[in-house]
């Protein structure tokens, strides 16, 4: 092994180290090495001499008090992955940094400790878990079309009902996921609490001995409230302790917890409206525990992103499987409550709505077809009607759609009659309680109705024969 494979190899063993104390180990036998390469030795000779690599870093990170075991010799390819890409943050963040020395400077002055690096290393970071997130959203993105075309079969409103729950299901699964990848992307900075001790080393290197002073941090062990000692990596800490700190919890507040809030607020509104819907005699019981399992998992990802914010404690993860486990039996119940209810696709006949017929006659001057975009046309022989008159019946309910004036164009270009109709909106909270106090009664004995049909307006053409065989396309 030569120098530069024996420099390479160490400061792969030493990642775990700052990356000042890694600089000065290296250039240390860096030095070594040229003195015996000058006394006439080969690199391979030099480096041969200081033994097993393995055994050499080992006694390095002893001589740090750190765990062997912790060295990045055992990592697996997927771990290595993100060790490349974290360096990778690192020196492009250094890079940037030494374009904005005199920010630096000026932080310095004002004796804050914020390193430039660390801004913008947390600055790449969260460009690139945008990114992440953003080709994330595809899949489900996807997964929404492909509801929402399973769903479109069905019709109102029981399309757009099945549609809404589809969508706000993917769309907390997919907050779940940023949740997630946002705490693996940025927990290294707020993961403990901070209690830094210093503690001086001695380590021998060439014969000479010198004193470090390493910095530690007390964290909880496992389970048991134990405190236990390691290495501070850089000086993040430090930095987010300060006025970076600021800035951190301005943005964890407005971004995560502030949507959060009004999410489980949202949701405890919708549990509180669905557990009376179901005391009613509505047979909804499954949303209920569904609505249930939701409050559940937005309470714990809020208490996750206070503690990321504000007081680092320990965090348990069993909120969430209980989350998904109400949530997915709730889904089994309420499948079969959605089951349970017979789809009519007819509008609601047991209701006191007032069914309106507007009628005007016509006589043409010319006969032609006759034609219209609003609904569809039911043409009807009247034998009583003289040639070329004509009877037009426009049929709705009054509490959805009111017809004042039926109009019939000619367009000599197309040498066709246009019908068509001028509605006035009329808005009625008697109406809407009505419609309201319909579609209750229809839930309550299991059945939905197509209700958009209530606005449907239907329209019948009645001509003698000899006028309908000119009329009728």
């Amino acid at each position: 092994m030569n120098k530069k494979d024996f420099i390479k190899e160490l400061e792969k063993r030493l990642e775990i180290l700052d990356e000042k104390e890694i600089k000065d180990i290296v250039n240390e036998y860096k030095d070594i090495i040229d003195e015996k390469v000058k006394s006439g030795k080969s690199e391979e000779e030099a480096v041969s001499e200081f033994g097993s690599i393995d055994e050499l870093a080992t006694e390095i990170l002893k001589a740090y008090k750190i765990n062997p075991k912790y060295s990045n010799s055992n990592k697996d390819s997927l771990k290595d992955a993100k060790e490349s890409c974290e360096g990778w943050i690192k020196e492009t963040a250094k890079t940037l940094s030494d374009t904005a020395k005199g920010i630096y400077d000026s932080l310095k002055k004002s004796n804050n400790d914020i390193s430039v690096e660390l801004v913008f290393e947390l600055i790449i970071k969260f460009i690139l878990m945008l990114i992440v997130l953003a080709i994330l959203r595809l899949p489900f993105e996807i997964i929404n079309g492909l509801g929402d075309s399973i769903f479109d079969m069905a019709f109102y409103p029981a399309d757009e009902v099945l549609g809404l729950v589809w969508r706000l299901f993917t769309s907390i699964l997919y907050f779940g996921v940023c949740i997630l990848i946002f705490i693996a992307m940025f927990k290294e900075y707020v993961n403990y609490n901070q209690n830094t001790v210093s503690v001086k080393e001695t380590k021998s290197s060439n014969g000479k001995k010198k004193e470090k002073v390493v910095a530690f941090e007390r964290v909880e062990n496992g389970t048991e409230n134990v405190a236990t000692q390691k290495p501070v990596k850089g000086n993040k800490n430090s930095g987010i302790n300060s006025a970076l700190s600021i800035i951190y919890k301005l943005f964890m507040v407005f971004v995560f917890l502030i949507p959060l809030w009004f999410m489980q607020l949202g949701l405890v509104v919708g549990l509180a409206i669905t557990i009376y819907y179901a005391c009613i005699g509505i047979n909804i019981w499954g949303l209920v525990v569904v609505m249930i399992g939701l409050v559940i998992g937005t309470g714990w990802a809020t208490d996750i992103f206070m503690q990321l914010t504000f007081k680092i404690k320990k965090i348990h993860f069993y909120p969430v499987f209980v989350s998904l486990l109400v949530i997915c039996i709730g889904s089994l119940i309420f499948a079969g409550n959605i089951l349970s209810f017979n789809y009519i696709d007819e509008a609601p006949q047991n209701t006191d709505f007032e069914y309106k017929t507007a009628v005007k006659e016509f006589t043409l001057s010319t006969l032609a077809p006759i034609s219209t975009s609003q609904y569809d046309m039911t043409f009807v022989v009247d034998p009583e009607l003289e040639d070329n008159e004509i009877r037009t019946e426009f049929s709705y309910y009054e509490n959805f759609r009111n017809v004042d004036d039926i109009s019939l164009n000619y367009n000599s270009n197309s040498n066709v009659y246009s019908l068509s109709y001028i509605q006035y909106k009329k808005t009625d909270f008697n109406d809407f309680k009505d419609s309201y106090n319909s579609l209750i009664d229809n839930l309550k004995d299991n059945e939905i109705y197509n209700y958009e049909k209530l606005s449907d307006v239907s329209i019948k053409i009645f001509a003698n024969e000899n006028t309908m065989n000119q009329i009728k396309k």
